[in-house]
C-alpha cells in the first residue's frame, strides 16, 4: 500500500505543511486543484474537503466521505483490514493506494 497526500494550497505553503508533518511518504501538490476535481472533493470556492479514497490495483475506488480526525484513522485501519488479504501478519497479494485529501 501506498499512502498520499494532496494539497491544494499553493506550493509553498504545501511544502511547509510537508517539512512539519515529517511524514514518511510523498505529499503531491496540486494548486490548481486539477487531480481534486478529478476526485470530486473541491467545495464551490475550490478548497479541498477533508476525504480519503483508497483505490485498488484494479481501479476501484473506495470513498471515505466524511472524515471526523479523532476517529478516521482507527476506522480507515479496520476498512483496510477488510481490503487487504492478511496472511500471518504479512499482506498478501494486491496493490492499494491511499489518498488522503
Amino acid at each position: 500500500m501506498q499512502v498520499l497526500i494532496l494539497s491544494v494550497d499553493p506550493v509553498e505553503r504545501s511544502r511547509a505543511f510537508a517539512a512539519s508533518l515529517q511524514a514518511p511518504y510523498p505529499i503531491l501538490m496540486d494548486p490548481q486543484g486539477k487531480t481534486a476535481a478529478r476526485y470530486g472533493v473541491l467545495d464551490a470556492n475550490g478548497l479541498a474537503k477533508r476525504k480519503t479514497s483508497l483505490v485498488g490495483k484494479d481501479g476501484k475506488v473506495h470513498r471515505f466521505e466524511k472524515v471526523v480526525v479523532d476517529t478516521h484513522g482507527p476506522h480507515l485501519i479496520k476498512v483496510l483490514e477488510t481490503l487487504l488479504p492478511v496472511s500471518s501478519g504479512k499482506q498478501v497479494g494486491g496493490e492499494h493506494r491511499l489518498f488522503c485529501l
